[in-house]
């Protein structure tokens, strides 16, 4: 919802960052929570890939996170840069994040809201460059537990406004994916269910339906990032159908879940 409204000259400050793709996202107010925590325990984080079914796997590679969001795949690994506690402070007060909870995102709507257009300073520009990519980070690619907090290792990737685009992000973002499958199946194994989710589970919906054969519902495979052919309804009708099909456990997996009544917790996407 917030991105819909860019003007045109945010849209284009946007993709100066390299983070383009995101600006494709369809109207997603709801996902499929059981796929979604069924792809977390199937990914084998060991050997880099989805084991959907006996001989069958899916690999994932830190390349698809670009394909699927169309982010930065850049030569600088962000876990090698760092950020001092004053710089933190200062970058936070840039977007308007003020506090004691270094982790709050509270209020960093109003930078992404105010006006700007060709007049605007540089300092402006760069805030919203910033506030950007701490809003995208917080709310899709490495979500925390609280909706209203941010993960503190990628900071010093935004000291410099005008290079974000040379840091991988992709790296990123599925560093994070892989710490919520470990997450999810250590639930899975102690409380015999998962019970909250963590990283970029909407990445990992589209890779997925994006490689098993569902006929007339698969996508054209030219169109990228590929997530900008997997509307809501697409997502839903693909993921009903792989139930139902039983080729995979999920559907197993989706009558384990309805028995034991759970209901899985994780963030809206409405705001996108």
């Amino acid at each position: 919802m917030l991105v819909s409204k860019f003007s045109e000259f945010k849209k284009q400050l946007v993709r100066d960052t390299g983070f383009g793709g995101i600006l494709e996202i369809p109207s997603i107010s709801k996902l499929n929570l059981k796929l979604s925590s069924w792809l977390l325990c199937k990914l084998d984080t060991e050997e880099s890939c989805l084991v959907v079914g006996p001989s069958r796997q899916i690999y994932v590679h830190e390349d698809d996170v670009g394909i699927v969001l169309g982010i930065p795949n850049g030569e600088i690994d962000i876990s090698t840069t760092s950020v001092t506690d004053e710089q933190l402070e200062l970058l936070r007060s840039s977007i308007g994040l003020v506090g004691s909870d270094v982790r709050s995102i509270k209020g960093i709507e109003y930078v992404l809201e105010k006006h700007l257009d060709d007049q605007s300073s540089s300092q402006e520009l760069d805030s919203f460059k910033v506030a950007f990519v701490v809003f995208i980070v917080a709310h899709l690619l490495a979500p925390c537990v609280k909706h209203d907090q941010v993960h503190l290792d990628f900071w010093g990737a935004l000291k410099n406004p005008g290079t974000l685009d040379r840091f991988n992000w992709c790296r990123y973002v599925y560093g994070h994916v892989l710490e919520a499958a470990q997450k999810a199946r250590s639930e899975t194994i102690s409380k015999g269910r998962c019970t909250s989710l963590l990283g970029c589970h909407y990445f990992l919906q589209i890779l997925f339906l994006d490689n098993v054969d569902l006929h007339r519902l698969n996508k054209p495979h030219k169109v990228v990032p590929r997530l900008k052919v997997f509307d809501q309804e697409s997502l839903r009708t693909m993921a009903v159908m792989c139930a139902s099909r039983g080729e995979h456990d999920f559907a197993q997996f989706i009558r384990y879940h309805q028995l034991q009544g759970c209901r899985l917790q994780t963030r809206k996407l409405t705001k996108f």
